[in-house]
């Protein structure tokens, strides 16, 4: 006889039997106000997610890091083999190459901008050179040009009319008292066109004047050194001229690649020894203990987020699954905990179809709104589907 036909029949028989042994009052107080049922099939109680875990070689255990029950994070490390050590200074090591070769390429990559610099110095010690040169050629003449003379001329001459306009002036005011605010005036505008006219006039000689031997030697002294600045520059920029022999550029990428390839290298050597969580939840079933040898593709232990639970069911036929939709409130009772009915809904219906028992299946998923404490993955759970 069909099992779903059997899980109807029973259920109903016992529907009937408490109905008639408990009175009106008990009834009242322990029925759920739900819809009639329409379906009910038999399911297991689930995490929402689950992994297995194990190590992708082979290997001897040495450090079991978590215990069932403890909550973990993704990347959390969970068991390590043996040899992890060696394989973090590994993968030092091959960091550190890394890191020179990336420094031996960029000094090579960086001599193109030296030498763009190079011509840029040579370009300013030709012209610091040529300045010290025409000054030092010109050593004979007086210490201003033309120009300077003539200018400086011109500003004597308005002193001296200044001073005279000035001097008019002071002595029109005579008579005035010396604490007359005028008169103090303009003894102190006559003071300090005195006083800008000798340093013009001392400027002045100093412009007519040729350079005297001390001068001469401290031209000569900076036409030297621009000289050898200008030749240190030239030096520079001819080596510069050669610019990056391509069969260096081409060995020093070649080692950057290589170390690159030794880092991720041993990267995963690392990864290997390490196995580390791949989601975020509760450690289940831990099976494994330090020192026990173990091969790749081992479960060792399990993840299960079990901050929702989820009843599959695989029990519905073709002609079952059209009654069904997404959303639909359904009520679960675990046969551990038959006193308890949990509220769910529907929240998947499989488009693809297996064959279980000799009968057409389609998987479906619940998700329970309602949970309780002593609720355990495996669970067996009737599922009844209400309209």
């Amino acid at each position: 006889m069909n099992k779903k036909f059997l899980l109807i029949l029973v259920l109903g028989i016992a529907a009937l039997s408490l109905a008639a042994c408990n009175s009106t009052q008990d009834v009242q107080a322990n029925a759920t106000p739900t819809s009639a049922a329409t379906l009910i099939v038999e399911g297991k109680l689930l995490p929402v997610k689950a992994l297995d875990e194990s190590f992708s070689v082979s290997g001897r255990v040495d450090k079991v890091l978590v215990q069932d029950g403890q909550q973990v994070q993704t990347g959390d490390v969970l068991v390590q083999l043996e040899n992890t050590a060696a394989a973090q200074l590994a993968l030092a090591q091959a960091q550190q190459d890394e890191l020179e070769a990336q420094q031996a390429l960029d000094e090579i990559q960086s001599s193109t901008a030296a030498s763009a610099q190079a011509e840029l110095a040579l370009t300013q010690a030709q012209s610091a050179y040529n300045t010290a040169l025409a000054n030092y050629n010109n050593r004979n003449n007086t210490q201003g040009t033309t120009d300077m003379i003539a200018a400086t001329r011109a500003r004597l001459t308005l002193l001296d009319n200044q001073i005279g306009d000035l001097e008019d002036t002071y002595k029109a005011q005579g008579e005035l008292s010396d604490s007359d605010p005028k008169k103090a005036q303009t003894l102190q505008a006559l003071s300090q066109a005195r006083i800008d006219r000798d340093n013009i006039k001392k400027l002045l000689d100093y412009y007519q004047q040729n350079p005297d031997a001390l001068d001469v030697q401290t031209l000569k002294a900076k036409l030297d050194l621009a000289k050898a600045d200008l030749e240190d520059a030239k030096r520079v920029f001819e080596r510069m001229q050669n610019g990056i022999d391509p069969n260096q550029l081409a060995a020093a990428q070649a080692r950057l690649k290589t170390a690159q390839a030794a880092v991720v290298n041993a990267q995963a050597s690392l990864n290997a020894l390490q196995l580390t969580a791949g989601m975020s939840g509760t450690v289940i079933d831990t099976n494994v203990i330090p020192g026990q040898q173990v091969t790749a593709g081992q479960t060792l232990l399990s993840l299960a987020d079990t901050s929702i639970w989820i009843v599959e069911t695989d029990n519905l036929t073709e002609t079952d699954v059209v009654n069904i939709k997404e959303g639909q409130n359904v009520e679960v009772i675990l046969d551990a905990l038959p006193n308890v009915a949990l509220k769910g809904r529907v929240t998947h219906i499989n488009n693809r179809f297996e064959e279980v028992r000799g009968d057409v299946t389609y998987t479906v998923t619940i998700t329970l709104t309602e949970t309780d404490p002593r609720m355990r993955w495996g669970m067996t759970a009737s599922v009844r589907f209400l309209q």
